[in-house]
């Protein structure tokens, strides 16, 4: 997905949970260059189901290339039901909203349900692993990971 350890990451929380698959996206992987056949842009996503949890994880992301390796230009990185895809929490970078998340109970909150992170109880980042700590957090606790700061 773009960093390495995110596909091996989401088969051992699946492992850890009796198992997980992968379902077919409707968008697949896209890669943009400019004329000369430099990539300019790259996205992937990514559905990963852990039915014995009943969890449905989606990230999607779009990169472009820079000094660091990449950067992060939008993303959606998704927990939610496998049976009806009631979001639990997801942690959103795009154009509308800027950077921020959603949270299960404050499908109200701001605009869209949309919470500025920086009032997410852990801070929040565009790594997708630092999304997969949250989802084991989740798993593990049976309860939801972040918190909306006053």
């Amino acid at each position: 997905m773009l960093r390495p350890g995110v596909v091996a990451r989401l088969d051992a929380i699946g492992a850890a949970h009796g198992g997980g698959d992968y379902t077919a996206v409707p968008v697949q992987p896209a890669v943009t260059g400019d004329t000369s056949g430099k990539v300019t842009s790259a996205q992937v996503t990514l559905v990963y189901r852990i039915p014995a949890r009943k969890l449905r994880l989606k990230l999607r992301v779009t990169c472009v290339p820079d000094s660091s390796g990449y950067r992060v230009l939008h993303c959606s990185y998704h927990c939610g039901s496998a049976d009806d895809d009631v979001t639990h929490f997801r942690i959103c970078l795009n154009r509308v909203g800027g950077f921020h998340f959603h949270l299960r109970g404050y499908e109200r909150a701001g605009r869209n349900g949309h919470i500025p992170a920086a009032k997410a109880k852990p801070a929040l980042t565009t790594d997708p692993l630092d999304f997969l700590a949250l989802v084991e957090k989740f798993i593990a606790e049976r309860a939801l990971p972040l918190e909306v700061k006053p």
